[in-house]
């Protein structure tokens, strides 16, 4: 359980990825990758890839997006709502 709070956690009606992925996690070009594993409304895996832009995420599920509220929050990283699934996100490094 706690290696899952890592990369995916709920609070509320909330819920939250990568708000524990440590940044040297993150090597340039590489991949680290958590799921499936359920929350609400179903199941879904979430990948974080570090690209020379700053991070692309992609979360991969079946889950309708009109129904969770789905947050990336890893450090360093800006943090974004997503609106849409199954589709790479690119998240800018925050300045610091």
């Amino acid at each position: 359980m706690m290696i899952r709070n890592l990369f995916v956690r709920e609070e509320a009606d909330q819920v939250i990825l990568g708000a524990g992925v440590f940044p040297e996690w993150l090597k340039k070009g590489e991949s680290i990758e958590f799921g499936p594993t359920p929350v609400p409304g179903g199941a879904l895996t979430v990948a974080f890839t570090s690209v020379p832009e700053g991070l692309a995420v992609n979360l991969k599920t079946q889950i309708n997006p009109q129904a969770v509220n789905v947050t990336v929050a890893v450090p360093n990283f800006e943090q974004r709502e997503l609106a849409q699934f199954n589709r790479p996100v690119l998240l800018a490094p925050t300045p610091g």
